[in-house]
């Protein structure tokens, strides 16, 4: 690493050190990469989603006091936030501030209200349980400043360990400093793009509309296919993710008729950290007592037009492609086009 990119580095690590802090008993100071998810919410909302079926009834005594035991662990999940100041603050917030139950009738305005709340005057998570006799569908959102979809999925394994009277075996303790990852990233030389202002543009993959209807979409690849998937990306030496992203490129350069493309991808800083991760709750499951989740998806905030973002999740071994819109009927089905020819695209790799 050379002296200009030693220096640029300490810069970096600096400004995220002076824009951080511990906060007080009430407050929580944001972190730098809070601003990221923060800065764009009239165009992206921060949220997070995580939707399950179930048979059976979750208990919601049991799940509000599971919550609760999670706040002393991840306290700001009942924080609100206050973007002009850039912190969570502690309104006094309970989890009966975070658990909505209603008889299963998924109509728009109930859909909406449980996808979309306002993170300034609400807690950070809220789950929404539509309920039949004897099996619930879920939606626990939860606010993407407050963590990213790895740390989401972390959580939920804490909430569900909870849930099911088990304290961890090691004290937790949620650290949101980034700081000290950054010491052990390598930061490259300038690109082309970045040191001559040169950025690649994709076409959007769908036209802007006034739509305001909220959408869910899926598609699912067996566990047999995956299986399949997974043995032929190890015997090309590439990751699962590798062959994900390149499917994905495929379709939008076929779509858009381009043959170069760039995809923002999120990168787990987690991997960067120098002491190794004694407290990790990754070998939990997401388990409830006494019911069973039929499916699990996560999926990111609701995009609209022309904007689109693809999420991958496995559960029980079927792995789902989602992508939730909001926009008009036509929005949906492009949005599940693309879905089927990613698909498509990793199946016709599999006979190659």
């Amino acid at each position: 690493m050379d002296k200009q990119t030693q220096n640029q580095k300490k810069i970096v690590i600096g400004f995220c050190r002076r824009k951080t802090g511990k906060g007080s008993n009430n407050i929580t100071k944001c972190e730098c990469m809070d601003f990221v998810e923060a800065t764009h919410r009239n165009q992206v909302y921060p949220l997070l989603y995580c939707r399950m079926e179930t048979m059976g009834n979750l208990d919601t005594a049991r799940l509000k006091n599971a919550i609760h035991l999670s706040s002393k662990i991840v306290p700001e999940v009942l924080y609100s936030y206050n973007f002009r100041r850039g912190c969570f603050v502690n309104q006094g917030f309970t989890a009966d501030h975070t658990v909505i139950i209603k008889q299963y009738d998924l109509v728009e305005v109930d859909l909406v209200e449980a996808l979309r709340w306002d993170l300034s005057q609400c807690p950070q998570l809220r789950i929404t349980i539509y309920r039949e006799e004897r099996k619930d569908t879920v939606l626990i959102g939860i606010s993407h400043i407050l963590t990213d979809g790895n740390g989401f999925l972390q959580y939920l394994y804490l909430l569900a360990s909870l849930y099911n009277g088990k304290s961890p075996a090691v004290h937790l303790q949620n650290k949101r400093e980034i700081a000290p990852l950054l010491k052990n990233i390598h930061v490259q030389p300038p690109t082309v793009q970045t040191r001559r202002g040169r950025y690649t543009a994709v076409p959007p993959l769908r036209p802007v509309s006034n739509g305001k209807n909220y959408f869910w979409l899926n598609c699912s690849i067996t566990s047999d296919d995956l299986t399949a998937l997974q043995a032929k990306a190890k015997k090309c030496g590439v990751s699962l993710n590798d062959v994900f992203m390149t499917a994905y490129v495929r379709v939008i350069a076929r779509l858009q008729h381009i043959n170069k493309v760039v995809i923002p991808c999120p990168a787990d800083l987690r991997r960067f950290q120098s002491e190794p991760d004694h407290l990790t709750i990754a070998n939990m499951r997401l388990y409830f007592k006494n019911i069973d989740v039929v499916s699990c998806s996560l999926a990111g905030t609701f995009r609209l037009p022309p904007y689109f973002q693809l999420t991958i999740s496995t559960f029980r071994d079927v792995c789902t492609f989602n992508c939730t819109l909001a926009g008009s009927a036509g929005d949906e089905i492009i949005g599940q086009q693309i879905l089927e020819q990613v698909k498509s695209e990793l199946l016709a790799w599999l006979t190659e």
